[in-house]
């Protein structure tokens, strides 16, 4: 998973998220796709990537979800070690669609969007290595503090270990 601040416009409307690249995976592991509010749950490609929208930034944005016809254009930093900010090196411009929009909760609504992992990493210029983070399901909630203690150990102190 990798998650990073972006801006998506539409026309004059925008919008600051945070964009959560993930993989084909996070459908099934996670509910959100059982909380689809406009169109459906779809990443795309790393070629052809799509969105899928909090209601609230679908809200903001001045669209429907998954029924676009232009595309949004979307802000990604690239990542480097400069202090000095060059947009024309230090952001990726790119346009993309939306596959559909979510309704969880208020403040998730508000704030994310979803794509594919390999696009993001690609325009962040990371390798396909470098993650900001790694969500792991459980099938049994009561077993989440006994997998975290566990993954403590594996990695140690230098990662942050969190349930909900």
């Amino acid at each position: 998973m990798l998650e990073e601040k972006a801006i998506l416009q539409n026309g004059e409307n925008q919008a600051i998220v945070h964009l959560k690249g993930v993989d084909k995976n996070y459908e099934t592991t996670t509910t959100v796709n059982r909380h689809i509010y406009s169109g459906k749950f779809g990443i795309g490609t790393t070629a052809q990537p799509l969105l899928v929208l909090g209601v609230g930034i679908e809200g903001t944005l001045g669209i429907r979800a998954g029924s676009d016809v232009l595309p949004l254009t979307i802000y990604i930093p690239r990542k480097n070690n400069s202090e000095e900010l060059n947009e024309m090196e230090d952001i990726s411009s790119d346009t993309i669609h939306t596959a559909g929009s979510f309704m969880i909760q208020q403040d998730f609504d508000n704030k994310y969007a979803i794509t594919d992992l390999r696009f993001l990493q690609n325009a962040m210029q990371l390798n396909p290595d470098e993650y900001s983070g790694v969500e792991i399901a459980v099938s049994n909630p009561e077993d989440a503090d006994k997998v975290g203690e566990q993954l403590s150990g594996i990695f140690g102190e230098g990662f942050k270990i969190q349930n909900r």
